[in-house]
């Protein structure tokens, strides 16, 4: 049995974590190896950009003097400078390579304060002060925020791997079903992925592998929207709600617009408004979520769709992360960028799980429907669409391997007859009857097909003109033996056939095949019936 592409990808998973320690230990002894950087972190603080200010004050009666780590790990900080006295440090945030290499998840530093000191460590940060995203400092001894660093780390790994396996899954899936709506689905998750490592900057580990520099704010306030947009119009992209809302894909077309829009208005936005621009990206997300919420539970109340309450239970955990940062039901400040994360990866996995289950839903459909196709609806048999291609395949490959193939040709005797005296009803009891008889006699790998009216075809690989005419007896035999009761008594029927074979007509082709076949049937007709024939003696 083939692995499916989420299993695929879910191995990719496994093996990205058991390499992480070796990536891990690699980076940082190529970052201990590496020579000081020429090129320095500007950190002017006295120049006109938007740097903002804030101090770590030490505790009653002054600093112990034992060593204090202040770390600033925030998602709208870009450069960072702290200092206290003469001791300054200045890294990029997006970048580990200008960072303190002792700290993964912001810009930090380690200062040992005089005992009884009362200066304060200054933080400088460059950013705009985005009031649902404030800046977020830990302090402390050196042991404990490096270790709170570490885990909060991990988590962001975890995150982000959890969402590169659904680009992988993804993929792969595109790859075996060839459906246009996983490839998008793939580009969406993948702007997602590297949305969210920007966030968590766990982009620049071990060094900037996405350097946009300043730009990374404004990629951060202004992508969320298309993120949404795209997401839920492939939530919402299903043929059924399509077909009963027409006026559905002209709002999602529209809403694309204007997200596209969005993003190139906050890549050009003066960054002092980045702020208020923010807060309408927030709140117009939320409320897209929200809307989008209710329109899948009323949905799924109309049209009991699974796929809709999927739907519901994707975005849910986003609009909840939503509205705690807009209520500050609790202090979720120091974490938000993790829950955050993970609730935008939790929407990428349900809505790949969701948008998967249509797809295969679609697939089972359109099986269904071919299958439906290529059955004779009351003998349950292959019809005479599914006959042909298959004697054209048997064909094919008979001649590709030089083996043999056999093909008979079976017509009821007199069935008009049947229905002339008994009423349809009983001529269909005949045709299921015989056709129940015929398929009791055959292989698996052998196909029982009812071309039309009384006709049946049976298409048999590797057998040659002596196997067929004996088959071709017991099916004469059999159906002979088939007794149905009826008002005026007992109906018994009789079937003439024709057989033919390529290893007596080795060039013969499908359609030829079957000509030969149905010449030896009429050959038995117009020798009495009830008698086999064969193309060969004609």
């Amino acid at each position: 049995m083939q692995p499916s592409a989420s299993a695929l990808g879910w191995l990719c998973v496994l093996l990205l974590w058991l390499s992480m320690p070796i990536a891990h230990a690699g980076a940082v002894n190529e970052r201990l190896m590496q020579s000081p950087r020429s090129e320095a972190v500007s950190c002017d603080i006295d120049g006109p950009t938007l740097w903002q200010r804030y101090e770590v004050s030490p505790p009653e009666g002054g600093w112990s003097g034992e060593p204090v780590a202040v770390l600033v790990h925030g998602a709208p900080t870009d450069r960072v400078q702290l200092s206290q006295g003469a001791r300054v440090y200045c890294g990029q945030f997006g970048d580990a390579a200008r960072m303190d290499s002792r700290f993964h998840t912001g810009v930090g530093g380690v200062f040992v304060p005089a005992a009884g000191s009362v200066q304060p460590i200054v933080v400088h940060v460059l950013g705009p002060d985005l009031t649902l995203w404030p800046i977020v400092m830990t302090s402390g001894p050196p042991a404990a925020v490096q270790r709170q660093d570490s885990y909060r780390f991990g988590i962001r790994v975890g995150i982000l791997a959890v969402m590169f396996s659904v680009v992988i899954s993804t993929l792969l899936a595109f790859a075996v079903a060839r459906e246009s709506a996983l490839l998008i689905f793939a580009v969406n998750s993948t702007v997602v992925f590297l949305w969210i490592a920007l966030m968590t900057g766990v982009s620049g580990f071990p060094s900037a592998w996405l350097p946009v520099g300043e730009w990374r704010i404004r990629l951060l306030v202004g992508l969320p929207i298309p993120m949404v947009v795209s997401t839920l119009s492939l939530m919402l992209s299903g043929r059924e709600v399509r077909r009963k809302l027409l006026w559905l894909p002209g709002l999602g077309l529209a809403m694309g617009v204007f997200a596209f829009a969005l993003l190139v208005f906050s890549l050009s936005i003066d960054y002092g408004l980045l702020a208020q621009l923010a807060l309408i990206v927030d709140l117009l997300a939320v409320s897209l979520l929200v809307i989008a919420a209710m329109f899948n539970l009323w949905w799924f109340r109309r049209a009991h769709s699974s796929t809709a309450m999927g739907n519901v239970v994707a975005v849910l955990p986003l609009i909840v992360a939503g509205w705690v940062g807009w209520t500050s039901v609790f202090d979720a400040a120091p974490w938000k960028v993790e829950w955050l994360a993970g609730a935008v990866a939790w929407i990428g996995v349900a809505a790949s799980a969701v948008l998967l289950l249509r797809l295969g839903n679609i697939r089972r459909q359109r099986d269904t429907m071919r299958r439906l196709a290529e059955t004779d609806s009351l003998t349950g048999l292959a019809n005479r669409r599914a006959a042909m291609g298959e004697l054209e395949r048997r064909v094919a490959e008979s001649a590709r391997d030089r083996s043999s193939l056999g093909v008979i040709f079976i017509d009821i005797d007199h069935f008009k007859a049947v229905n002339d005296a008994h009423g349809h009803a009983m001529g269909d009891a005949v045709l299921i009857a015989v056709g129940e008889r015929l398929r009791g006699l055959v292989r698996t790998t052998d196909m029982v097909a009812r071309l039309g009216g009384e006709e049946f075809l049976l298409i048999l690989p590797g057998a040659d003109e002596a196997t067929c005419l004996r088959l071709g007896q017991r099916c004469g035999e059999d159906v002979a033996a088939i007794e149905l009761p009826s008002e005026h008594g007992v109906v018994r029927v009789t079937v003439s056939v024709g057989v033919a074979s390529r290893d007596r007509h080795p060039d013969a082709n499908a359609t030829e095949m079957l000509g030969l076949a149905d010449k030896a049937m009429y050959a038995a007709k117009i020798a009495g019936r009830n008698r086999v024939f064969s193309a060969t003696h004609l």
